[in-house]
């Protein structure tokens, strides 16, 4: 395969390093057809129907005596047709109950698209890769049904793509409609992370480490407390196994909220650049979940479905949670007093 003169690499089928190893294992698992497939730069592109999804791994890094390789998955969602900030306020008021992805602006696509990331090593490679899976599979069904949403309300252009040699796709791929065939049956029964008090209390241990205070239930909730860089208040972090998503019923509920009071208009835009530096920037906190506001707070929001419950998962998020409270602190540093990044 060729683009212009350059070819593309496609060694992910060839599994030559971890990075190409999950990509071709996610490959595998979503049973994707070969037909409604091309392959990118260490990765592939694939139509479910209308919308095309990109997944692909960055060349690894090496952190902590280890290779560390970050993979994306990607669905386009809107065009911005040259409007793209009249749309902000609508976008970050659907991402208030975000599952697995983020709501990213590409410029220079002019393109809205969600967006879910992970760090992998081999250390962590069995703690993630079902959830990753699982953030593919709901981002394809959550680009259907946002971009619908938007096209009604706010008349946005749904970033609907054809493959570019077969055309579009008229039968959809047995993906589409997997949050009410698999993730919402799962959430009907009780939260994965209820009653798991080992797994509450390796929490506690790293909020002990990490965070200025926490409280816990060792069951099911724990709110814990971070250093805000700029004027007054603490970011809080909330994470709960008693908060049921609207749409897929029992998991796991993971809030950051940050003591901004700013006009929705501001908030919605704010949300947008926090998503951008987190897709962007290379910051060791896995980008599943999204930047948005309720009830005037900004906020970043993740929810974890029952099926993708693994041991360890519980305090990893919460780590990474950790890690995105002393980010987001520092980058609004940045941004309010000039602090060289």
């Amino acid at each position: 395969m060729r683009v212009g003169k350059e070819h593309i690499e496609v060694s992910w089928r060839k599994r030559d390093d971890l990075g190409l190893e999950i990509v071709g294992d996610a490959y595998g698992a979503l049973k994707i057809n070969d037909y409604w497939a091309k392959d990118v730069q260490r990765g592939f592109m694939w139509w479910a129907e209308t919308f095309a999804q990109k997944v692909w791994a960055e060349i690894g890094m090496f952190h902590n005596s280890q290779s560390v390789f970050r993979l994306h998955t990607e669905t386009e969602l809107i065009r911005g047709s040259g409007h793209h900030a009249d749309y902000e306020l609508a976008l970050a008021s659907v991402m208030n109950d975000s599952t697995l992805s983020a709501i990213c602006y590409e410029k220079e696509r002019d393109l809205y698209t969600l967006h879910s990331s992970v760090y992998f090593s081999h250390d962590n490679l069995d703690l993630y890769k079902k959830l990753f899976l699982g953030a593919m599979a709901l981002q394809i069904d959550d680009a259907q049904r946002i971009s619908r949403e938007l096209s009604r309300t706010i008349k946005a252009i749904p970033a609907m793509s054809e493959h570019p040699e077969h055309g579009l796709r008229t039968q959809a791929d047995p993906i589409l409609g997997s949050t009410e065939r698999f993730f919402v049956p799962y959430g009907r029964a009780e939260s994965k992370w209820m009653g798991v008090p080992d797994e509450w209390k390796r929490v506690e241990r790293a909020m002990d480490r990490q965070a200025s205070s926490f409280e816990s239930d060792h069951n099911s909730y724990l709110k814990a407390v971070f250093p805000w860089s700029i004027g007054e208040g603490v970011v809080e972090l909330y994470v709960s196994a008693n908060a049921p998503h609207p749409r897929l019923g029992n998991g796991l509920l993971l809030q950051l909220k940050l003591p901004l009071e700013l006009p929705p208009e501001r908030l919605a835009h704010t949300a947008m650049e926090l998503n951008h530096h987190e897709r962007a920037e290379w910051l060791r906190c896995h980008l599943l979940g999204s930047w948005g506001f309720d009830e005037g707070r900004l906020q970043f929001e993740a929810f974890i479905p029952n099926t993708s419950f693994h041991e360890g998962l519980l305090e990893a998020q919460s780590l990474a949670m950790a890690i995105r409270a002393q980010w987001v602190s520092e980058q609004f540093d940045r941004w309010v007093n000039g602090v060289p990044a």
